[in-house]
């Protein structure tokens, strides 16, 4: 019986890893923030301010995660990743002022590319010649799953049962218990670590892929990339994207009661926009 493609599972670790990470840090924050408002007195604009701040965070750290990726590897990436937002989330859960709130979610910020997207799409490509947008593909499909799981776990379980405080102290142990043992014991940086080639590499999975050079595209760089309109017709989709999207968003459940929804029924919807 032929062995499975080892790749096949870094697609299923990389799926983990996005639902993990974004169900807990993105999601996390459109379910908590309204408990976290009513307990502290504070107003919608000062915590949603928190949000602006984790997106300028997580903006500053994609400048530098894919480099790190690209020198030091994909999986110490992702180590940095648990580590910052661990550390973040742990912090979190006697967070009093504003400001100490902006701060540390500025910090989550910066955690999310590490180990979200970009160390994911960096390992998953390593593995892959052929079908690399297919498994890409797959993998990111975990961003929404995290949605649909870890909304409804946080704001319709955990916070009623425990608190706000408490929770961000599960949403801590939940993170370093899942991803220390995938980053360490189920990633690995290239197929050559073990013993493998890439998925379409001829011998690899039996077949070569059809006109396929594992030499770079001729010296096709960043400056080159971003002097085509094409590329700043990507980043500006991406952008109105995100504003249109992350600006109602975070606030739907405080949008939603304040019109007269259950606040469970109001969380179920923010992960049910996980499958949209």
């Amino acid at each position: 019986m032929r062995k499975l493609f080892y790749g096949y599972w870094i697609v299923v670790f990389g799926f983990v890893t996005l639902a993990v990470n974004n169900g807990l840090s993105f999601y996390g924050f459109a379910v908590l923030n309204k408990p976290v408002a009513d307990e502290l007195g504070w107003s919608r604009s000062a915590v949603t301010a928190g949000f602006s701040a984790y997106i300028i965070g997580a903006a500053v750290s994609s400048l530098i995660s894919g480099k790190i990726a690209d020198r030091y590897g994909p999986r110490l990436t992702m180590a940095l990743g648990i580590a910052v937002n661990a550390l973040s989330f742990f912090l979190l859960s006697g967070t009093r002022t504003v400001a100490g709130f902006w701060v540390l979610y500025f910090i989550t910020g910066i955690g999310l590319p590490l180990l979200g997207p970009i160390p994911v799409g960096v390992v998953i490509t390593r593995w892959f010649h052929r079908l690399r947008g297919t498994m890409q593909g797959l993998a990111f499909t975990g961003i929404g799953v995290g949605g649909l799981v870890f909304a409804p776990l946080i704001g319709n379980g955990l916070v009623p049962r425990f608190g706000w405080r408490t929770t961000y102290l599960i949403m801590a142990f939940l993170l370093l218990a899942i991803m220390i043992p995938l980053v360490w014991f189920g990633f690995r940086n290239r197929p050559e670590d073990k013993g493998l080639r890439p998925f379409g590499w001829a011998g690899a999975d039996g077949a070569a892929a059809p006109g396929f050079s594992a030499e770079p595209a001729g010296d096709f760089d960043l400056r080159h990339a971003l002097g085509t309109g094409t590329f700043w017709i990507i980043a500006l989709t991406f952008a109105l994207y995100g504003m249109a999207f992350n600006a109602g968003f975070q606030n739907q459940v405080s949008i939603l009661t304040g019109h007269g929804f259950h606040a469970a029924d109001a969380v179920d919807a923010i992960g049910l926009i996980g499958l949209c």
